[in-house]
């Protein structure tokens, strides 16, 4: 429950610097919580952020809440957010491949991206070829300036973790 995490937790020192031209991977069970942090801060710097959910963990009020601490006013901060969710790989990789454009200097955070993908009613060639394609843009979109940071987890189905080594190689380039 990430409206009840103390926002303390995160140090300075344990604070991820996503920076331009790469993609960041995060995974492990906290990595919602880091990439929310990382929104709530870039909100409050007046960056653009742009935000794919693949699993509705987004969570306003926690935004709203670290941008209050650190004097912005939440309303501003959640303005410069936009959110848009996904329930399927094909409408994320829509969404990536088609609806995404952002001022190169924007923010990309693609929240549990896997998640659509580990849809066992998609064919793996399919989920294999839709994710690949979605990589291509965010990688395009990182070279021509953009922050790109993923949050991940690994399959529960041992047959899709294909997908999962594709993201984590995507990540490594």
């Amino acid at each position: 429950m990430l409206a009840a995490m103390n926002p303390e937790i995160f140090s300075h020192s344990e604070q991820m610097s996503p920076r331009a031209g790469q993609i960041l991977l995060l995974s492990g069970d906290d990595a919602t919580a880091r990439a929310l942090y990382s929104i709530a801060r870039l909100a409050a710097e007046n960056r653009a952020i742009y935000v794919l959910d693949g699993a509705n963990k987004f969570d306003a009020y926690w935004i709203a809440r670290l941008a209050r601490g650190w004097g912005s006013a939440p309303e501003i901060a959640l303005a410069r957010v936009r959110l848009s969710r996904a329930f399927t790989c094909y409408q994320m990789r829509e969404l990536i491949a088609r609806k995404l454009n952002p001022p190169a200097s924007s923010a990309i955070f693609c929240l549990r991206l896997l998640d659509t993908f580990y849809d066992e009613d998609v064919p793996l060639a399919d989920a294999v070829r839709l994710l690949r394609q979605s990589l291509a843009r965010l990688r395009a979109l990182a070279r021509a300036g953009a922050i790109v940071v993923m949050t991940a987890r690994a399959p529960a189905a041992r047959a899709r973790v294909v997908l999962w080594n594709v993201v984590r190689q995507a990540a490594m380039e």
